[in-house]
């Protein structure tokens, strides 16, 4: 199971979809199978689909997040 299957299946939109994956790639890039067996790519599958993606991510991910909507990062 890769990131991208997880948000086709989680239902997001292609916006949303892509800057899931490119999240999760850049936050865990070598994780990604370990990720989606144990439930965490789900869950943030989910966090994206509701918009709630930002206020559940720590610093980083907030760095991350500011980073892919300039599109500093793929």
């Amino acid at each position: 199971m890769t990131y991208e299957e997880v948000g086709q299946r989680a239902g997001l939109n292609e916006r949303t979809l892509a800057l899931y994956v490119s999240y999760m790639k850049s936050r865990w890039p070598n994780d990604e199978d370990v990720k989606c067996r144990v439930g965490y790519a789900d869950e943030w599958a989910y966090r994206f689909k509701v918009g709630i993606a930002r206020t559940c991510s720590d610093a980083e991910g907030k760095r991350v997040l500011d980073a892919l909507e300039k599109g500093r990062l793929p």
